[in-house]
């Protein structure tokens, strides 16, 4: 007899973070395209040196990067730099905090694969 799928062994670890609109949006934050996973780990220092800044193009490259991070979502959902300023009403401070939990996001996917 042959074993059971079970779906939840097959699917990555999900991040699950609720946006600040009306509805309480829940996106189910899913590990990034191998291609942006590399953008990230070769930008490290420089997204550290923009978190530093409150310069109008750093904060717009934070916000263009959470919302490329956020929009790899088991929810399908598309998300946009403008829509977390304006749609989910996220501020700098939000940005940072994210960043945070999607940093031990990661650190725990990696610890858990070696």
């Amino acid at each position: 007899m042959a074993e059971p799928l079970i779906f939840d062994r097959h699917r990555p670890p999900i991040l699950p973070v609720e946006l600040l609109d009306k509805d309480h949006t829940v996106l189910h934050i899913q590990p990034p395209t191998v291609e942006l996973q590399e953008e990230v780990r070769s930008n490290r220092s420089f997204l550290s040196h923009l978190m530093s800044k409150d310069e109008d193009e750093a904060v717009a490259a934070l916000y263009d990067l959470a919302a490329r991070l956020m929009s790899c979502n088991r929810n399908m959902k598309k998300i946009t730099a403008e829509q977390l300023r304006k749609k989910y009403n996220l501020d700098t401070d939000d940005l940072v905090i994210f960043y945070q939990a999607y940093a031990r996001y990661i650190e725990e996917i990696e610890n858990a694969k070696n």
